[in-house]
């Protein structure tokens, strides 16, 4: 029989732990919708499960990543119970490995990082996303003086930091990079009023140009001029639409869950049959429900450890093949989620119906657009018939062609005047 690691079991005890949140997860959706963020109980009940501490070194206790199959599993429990909070988490996490993975960065900026002691994400930030998301950095003794808005960072209610994309001049040369800023430096517009994710926080932050903050040199990092710098070539492989794609295969699941209690409790509208379940219809969906959410669980784990156990000699068509079916496993889920959804019928509207909670956040995680079918579908395509186009996003490589470097929202003074959203005790 084989050893099990010690990698094997920190995952294990992550995903009994994740299981064991779900209660609390559901209990407290309701309330984290209206706040637009985790409750203070969740977010402590996530920071004792290690969960925004996956990718943390060991000596700043934290877990030092465990294996991809034990990630998917556990963002599929954080899933059953919530998807914005699992949402939040995975986002974290990600934005960490990136860190890890930078030669760039000072390793006084992640030591920093690291040590906090915070009940919450670490950091947040549309931190892969450098054509559009950016602000402005001024060179100035020790550092920068930066300034600028960045809309969509989940987690910016309640992270210690963000990493947000600015550019800067050196000398002749336009440098595109991120600053790692403390969160209370900047403000938080109250702009993420949405139906679905709604506690994923994803508000835009911004500092204002005439209050601009000191960035001191360590914490900022170049990528790129006209090219990728030395030290940031590669974004490394990362598991985040893996453990999306467990999230909303965990959404699905506990969608079903209620849809079975509810059938077999309620009477049908019009039809002569005494429960729901009577009706043969419904009894045909349960089967063809239950498999699907079944076999997608199944070949999300099984791309999982194919992956892991070829680590960086996995082939990129086969990363591809499997980040690709994991967009599409996600698509299969809001589509069964919405049958169901039919069934229970105009109940699942309501703000705080469990079914149509998971249902919403679903939807919100395949309208984003690294999840959207529409320019997904066309790229792989491309890719298997040797047809890819020049400077296009590949889903097998990390070279990505980059916008011209214009910051495209710097703020004026006046903007988001009166929208501050308060942290309170968080």
């Amino acid at each position: 029989m084989p050893m099990t690691t010690n990698k094997e079991k920190a995952g294990a005890r992550l995903v009994e732990a994740t299981r064991a949140l779900v209660p609390l997860l559901r209990e407290q959706a309701a309330a984290m919708d209206r706040e637009g963020r985790p409750t203070r109980v969740v977010l402590e009940a996530l920071n004792d499960a290690l969960l925004y501490r996956i990718d943390i070194p060991e000596e700043f206790r934290g877990l030092d990543g465990v294996r991809i199959p034990d990630r998917v599993k556990a963002m599929y429990e954080l899933g059953r119970g919530n998807g914005s909070v699992g949402w939040g988490v995975i986002q974290n996490n990600s934005l960490v490995r990136y860190l890890r993975a930078q030669t760039r960065l000072d390793e006084r900026a992640l030591r920093e990082l690291f040590e906090l002691d915070h009940a919450g994400p670490l950091a947040c930030g549309a931190f892969y996303n450098l054509d559009h998301a950016l602000g402005i950095g001024e060179k100035v003794d020790g550092g920068m003086s930066v300034y600028g808005s960045w809309s969509f960072s989940s987690n910016i209610r309640i992270t210690a930091f963000m990493l947000q994309g600015m550019t800067w001049q050196e000398g002749d040369k336009s440098i595109r990079g991120f600053a790692l800023i403390p969160r209370q430096e900047a403000e938080v517009a109250d702009d993420w009023r949405v139906t679905g994710l709604m506690a994923s926080n994803s508000n835009t932050a911004f500092i204002r140009r005439d209050k601009s903050v000191f960035v001191p040199e360590y914490r900022t990092m170049p990528v790129f001029d006209e090219d990728f710098l030395e030290g940031a070539e590669e974004y490394p492989y990362d598991s985040i639409a893996l453990e999306l794609a467990g999230m909303a295969i965990g959404m699905a699941s506990a969608a079903y869950e209620l849809f079975v209690d509810k059938v077999t409790r309620r009477a049908p509208w019009g039809m002569p049959y005494e429960l729901i379940r009577d009706m043969p219809t419904v009894q045909v969906l349960a089967a063809r429900a239950r498999a699907a959410i079944d076999v997608a669980l199944g070949r999300l784990l099984q791309n999982s450890e194919t992956i892991e156990l070829g680590g960086k000699e996995t082939p990129p068509d086969v990363i591809a093949s499997a980040d690709f079916e994991a967009i599409w496993l996600s698509h299969q889920m809001r589509d069964i989620v919405d049958q169901l959804r039919q069934v229970i019928g105009s109940s699942t509207l309501a703000v705080d119906d469990a079914i149509g909670r998971y249902a919403r956040d679903i939807d919100a995680l395949c309208l984003h657009v690294t999840f959207r079918r529409d320019w997904v579908d066309e790229t792989r395509g491309r890719e298997l018939l040797g047809a890819q186009m020049h400077g296009e996003v590949s889903m097998s490589t990390s070279k990505v062609q980059h916008a011209p470097l214009e910051p495209t929202n710097v703020i004026d003074e006046d903007e988001y005047t009166g929208q501050r959203v308060e942290l309170g005790a968080i």
